[in-house]
């Protein structure tokens, strides 16, 4: 059978239309599209490096402590201790307050001891009664001695008989143990009455040395406890100061050594001499701890505090006649 013109051209105009849409589809596969340019990378902004200036060795600021020679030092009382009530109850009054300067025996707080000065007097009491009766021992002792002598006389005579005789002594051993009975009594009632004062006598707190209230803690109507702490009381006049030696240092600042401090806002240099050095070093920094006594003068005792910190040096020029 033959086809005619016009199927003929149908059939390539048709083919024609299949192979153009082929290479299209072959044009937008993904193995083509790998194949094309990557679109350009934004840009991204690079900020400058930030330029850190060393620091001016002439002109800086000079660092305490920063010297190997110096050491940083804290300031403490050698005699500092806490005041504590002596007796249980309740405080009638605190005499004392931060800074105060005591000396040994100044009253520091009082406890309540209406109950307790009551009791004294009651034992006082049973005390004269113990004593009337140790009078009457003594004057019954006597005249039981007195009889006996009279029937010693009256039994030599033949005028009694022996076991007259022996009542008479057996009165005067009665009488004996009668006064020991009356004279222990008087012995222990003394002794509450003694320890009866003494806790009444512990009511009253005093400064058991010369110094500084360093802290106060209770006030008037606090409930306390034997033991109970009350104040603070520190030696300002004593002051050392405790500071870390190196190792390769120990032999400068050995005992004996003197020193130089100087504590933080305050110009003065203060004189010292090395009193104690710890034998080991410490498990962390490997060095020795030292503590020196310091020669502070009269008219710095208000600045220099326990507390305060300073800077230590070996004070290479001077004598060892500090």
């Amino acid at each position: 059978m033959r086809l005619s013109s016009f199927n003929v051209a149908a059939m390539l105009f048709m083919l024609t239309i299949g192979i153009g849409l082929g290479a299209l589809m072959f044009r937008n596969t993904p193995e083509m599209s790998a194949t094309a340019d990557p679109p350009p990378a934004p840009a991204v902004s690079v900020s400058s490096p930030v330029v850190v200036p060393s620091p001016d060795k002439a002109g800086g600021p000079e660092v305490k402590g920063s010297d190997p020679s110096q050491y940083v030092a804290v300031i403490f009382a050698r005699q500092s201790a806490d005041i504590v009530a002596r007796s249980e109850g309740r405080l009638e009054a605190v005499y004392v307050n931060l800074g105060d300067r005591l000396k040994p025996g100044d009253v520091i707080a009082r406890s309540e001891s209406r109950s307790i000065a009551q009791q004294v007097q009651m034992e006082e009491a049973v005390l004269r009664s113990a004593q009337a009766e140790q009078r009457n021992a003594e004057a019954e002792l006597k005249d039981a001695e007195s009889r006996y002598r009279r029937r010693d006389q009256l039994w030599a005579s033949g005028l009694i008989s022996q076991e007259d005789l022996a009542s008479a002594k057996v009165q005067i051993e009665r009488a004996e143990t009668r006064l020991e009975v009356a004279q222990a009594r008087v012995a222990e009632q003394m002794a509450r009455i003694e320890e009866t004062k003494e806790s009444l006598a512990n009511t009253v707190v005093t400064a058991a040395f010369a110094g500084t209230v360093a802290a106060r803690y209770l006030d008037s109507g606090a409930t306390v406890r034997s033991g109970t702490p009350i104040i603070s009381l520190i030696k300002s006049e004593d002051l050392w100061v405790r500071f870390a030696i190196p190792e390769a240092q120990q032999t400068a600042m050995s005992i004996g050594s003197l020193i130089r401090f100087q504590a933080d806002g305050v110009t003065v240099v203060i004189p010292g001499v090395i009193e104690y050095v710890s034998p080991a070093l410490t498990t962390i920094s490997q060095e020795f701890l030292a503590e020196a006594r310091l020669r502070v003068p009269a008219f710095l005792l208000e600045q220099i505090k326990p507390g305060a910190s300073g800077i230590v040096s070996l004070a290479t020029s001077a004598t060892r006649g500090l």
